[in-house]
């Protein structure tokens, strides 16, 4: 299906573009440690699985925060699991080798995640210029170009069209 925007500032698909850096990095901040107070709160969760909460921390920071901001919840999100965590309290110096293995475990992981979600963030922001080119290559052609969907609804027209059919842009579409 084509689907080509009307505005080039309609619906541009970033993830961290608009926000200023104390903002991203404010936010891998706050979902730290919102995730470190849900799992002192929850017992079972902090001697269980302690990680959870600390790996939606990295996902929301990286959609919302960006690939840098995502880095920084990665350590802080070690170190607060590391420090006020898993037992004994305190340094990584004094951990078992599970827990050692938990550790690299939740960096490997929570590095995939971010690798991901930076992955997604390109992709969308190529398949929106993309997306952009062909809009203007289609407007500013002199030949009249109507694109419809697989039901044969009109999905765009450019302004050649238009006056070929004596149809408005906006009443066609649809």
């Amino acid at each position: 299906m084509l689907s080509l925007p009307h505005s080039r500032a309609s619906n541009r698909p970033t993830i961290s573009t608009g926000k200023p850096w104390f903002v991203r990095y404010g936010i891998a901040v706050v979902a730290v440690a919102v995730a470190l107070g849900i799992s002192w709160l929850l017992p079972p969760i902090r001697t269980g699985a302690p990680f959870t909460f600390f790996f939606l921390a990295v996902i929301f920071t990286a959609l919302w925060g960006g690939f840098r901001a995502g880095i920084l919840s990665i350590f802080l999100s070690f170190f607060a699991v590391d420090v006020w965590i898993l037992p004994p309290l305190g340094l990584f110096l004094r951990l078992t080798n599970v827990q050692f293995f938990q550790l690299g475990t939740f960096l490997i992981v929570s590095t995939a995640i971010l690798w991901l979600v930076h992955t997604l963030d390109n992709a969308r922001r190529t398949i929106y210029e993309q997306s952009e080119s062909l809009r203007i290559t289609l407007a500013s052609i002199g030949d009249g170009v109507i694109a419809s969907d697989a039901r044969g609804s009109v999905v765009w027209m450019n302004a050649v069209a238009a006056t070929l059919t004596g149809w408005q842009i906006e009443e066609a579409i649809g």
